[in-house]
This record gives structure tokens, C-alpha cells and sequence, in this order.
């Protein structure tokens, strides 16, 4: 039997401090490998190319209207990382129409 595992890379694409440090401090209690780069808000980077990450986590509200072409651009790594916006109500339509899994952030 072969048994292959392998931990989930989330990177956090956002410049948000205190939501950065709450979602890095959480997702490394749950056993993932996380990054937070802000520089990859608004599109992959070159570090990103040599290490794709599996998750993308995006802060919708900041990126406004910004929101569908930096979708594009994450989904044209090979292959594509699963991306999630996180957000205020506003910022939930956005999301629908680049087809996101939306989470809701508290106020």
C-alpha cells in the first residue's frame, strides 16, 4: 500500500493585517501550510509560479471592481489553485458572478 500525504498550501493573497494574522494562526493549527504575501493581491507573482499554491484566499473588498480580472489571472496558472473571496455583503454579488466560494466576513 502506498501512502501519500501531502498538506494543503493556502496562501493568503491580502494586505490586511488583522485578518491575515487570524486566518494564518488558524489554518496553521489546522495543519495547513500558509503564506501570506500581499503582493499577490492583484495577481500571481513570480514566486507563485514556483510554488503554486492550492488555495487562494482573497479579500474581495479590497479588490473591488478589481475582483474579476485578478480572478482571471489566478486562474491561468496551470493548474489553477481553488480560489476564495472573504468579504462584506457589497462585495457577495462580485463574487457570484466570477463564480467564488464567498465567505461573509463578521463586521
Amino acid at each position: 500500500m502506498v501512502s501519500w500525504e501531502r498538506v494543503a498550501f493556502v496562501l493568503l493573497a491580502f494586505d490586511d493585517v488583522g485578518l491575515g494574522f487570524q486566518l494564518e494562526d488558524r489554518l496553521r493549527a489546522a495543519g495547513y501550510s500558509v503564506q501570506w504575501d500581499a503582493a499577490c493581491a492583484a495577481s500571481p507573482t513570480a514566486a507563485t509560479s514556483r510554488t503554486p499554491p492550492d488555495v487562494v484566499l482573497l479579500a474581495a473588498d479590497g479588490l473591488g471592481s478589481r475582483l474579476a480580472s485578478v480572478v482571471t489571472a489566478w486562474r491561468g496558472l496551470d493548474p489553477p489553485p481553488g480560489l476564495v473571496a472573504i468579504g462584506g455583503p457589497a462585495t457577495e454579488a462580485s463574487a457570484a458572478e466570477a463564480r467564488l466560494v464567498f465567505i461573509q466576513s463578521s463586521a
